[in-house]
């Protein structure tokens, strides 16, 4: 087998991984306005799986869920799933950002990534970074509710952050309760 055969191959088996191991659809959009997680970028309001240039998608953004129960906590994630690459072949998702416990009154409300005090920043905003070759990333937002707070202190490895483990650790439902997803590229 010749080597550019064989790094597909390899390739294409850390592909098929990544989606047998992870049970969270990276794809999905959702599919009532009640599941809509509202993210903005300044005046750019991300529509769901739509491409768009790395500089409109890099500030902090704003997030709102307009079904959040007020009386819930919650979760609240960015994520790369497209994140493996040849430099860096364990990273099979990355974690761009982590904020907990969130009032679901402040995010109906909307909030800022890394401006507020009411609820735990565990891992700071980062914006969108896909290395230049690899084509475009998905970058998911998504929202899991959760009746008490979780309190967390740990830190989180942004490298190789698995959704499922996650979810099933903080007995969170696999499926958020709102989500939008976006795309980029570094040209």
């Amino acid at each position: 087998m010749n080597s550019t055969r064989c790094c597909v191959l390899v390739l294409f088996l850390c592909i098929y991984s990544i989606y047998k191991t992870q049970g969270y659809n990276f794809n999905a959009c959702p599919t009532s306005e009640n599941d809509f997680l509202n993210v903005t970028y300044e005046s750019l309001v991300v529509k769901c799986g739509t491409k768009y240039d790395l500089e409109l998608v890099t500030p902090p953004p704003k997030i709102s869920f307009s079904h959040a129960v007020q009386e819930k906590f919650y979760e609240v994630l960015m994520i790369d799933p497209d994140a493996p690459s040849e430099k860096n072949p364990k990273c099979r998702s990355w974690l761009h950002m982590l904020l907990s416990d969130v009032k679901g009154s402040d995010l109906q409300n909307g909030i800022s990534a890394n401006a507020n005090a009411e609820f735990n920043v565990v891992t700071e905003y980062k914006p969108p970074t896909p290395p230049k070759g690899t084509g475009y990333h998905r970058y998911i937002h998504v929202a899991f509710g959760h009746e008490e707070p979780l309190n967390r202190k740990e830190k989180i490895t942004r490298c190789g952050f698995d959704i499922d483990l996650f979810t099933k650790k903080h007995t969170l439902h696999l499926t958020p309760d709102a989500n939008n997803m976006f795309k980029t590229i570094t040209k």
